[in-house]
């Protein structure tokens, strides 16, 4: 009896980790690896790195990592990193900010550290279109903000004429 319930269990894991994988592999299209978006970072050196756009339907998700050793701190919550979107003529299409949580886990030997990426993803309704450009930067400083996504106010991914007006 108990090899038929361990056989039954072993063919639903198998199927239900077959479904998750087929799932997350139609995720969209990559607009860096087909040419259709360019990203540019800020700062120079950047902390940003795996970054990736993607159109998936009418949504546009733009995701990626920072790195916590580029960045010098032992801070949980060091920053924040700013994102905007511009089509071919250069008008923008989306902005946001998105904190940077790095995550504390004990190793074996109990003490705390930091993990070294932290992630971030963004999700516009926006159909990006040939040339558009996705521009990312990062801010050390952050306000305090329990929601992962706001407006900081100072987007310095923006372009410096769109900025000032």
């Amino acid at each position: 009896m108990n090899n038929r319930l361990l056989g039954r269990f072993t063919l639903v894991a198998l199927g239900v980790t077959a479904l998750f994988a087929t799932g997350c592999a139609s995720t969209g299209t990559n607009l860096l690896t087909s040419g259709g978006a360019s990203v540019v970072t800020v700062d120079q050196p950047t902390p940003l790195t795996g970054t990736k756009v993607v159109q998936a339907g009418d949504e546009l998700v733009i995701s990626g990592d920072v790195n916590r050793r580029v960045l010098g701190t032992d801070s949980v919550n060091p920053g924040h990193v700013d994102v905007v979107v511009y089509d071919a003529r250069g008008a923008v299409l989306a902005k946001a900010s998105h904190m940077v949580r790095f995550s504390v886990f004990t190793a074996k030997n109990q003490t705390r550290t930091l993990a070294p990426q932290a992630g971030f993803s963004f999700s516009f309704l926006v159909k990006a279109s040939e040339g558009t450009q996705v521009r990312l930067a990062f801010h050390e400083t952050t306000p305090f903000s329990w929601s992962n996504l706001f407006d900081c106010g100072d987007n310095r991914a923006a372009a410096q004429s769109s900025r000032n007006s």
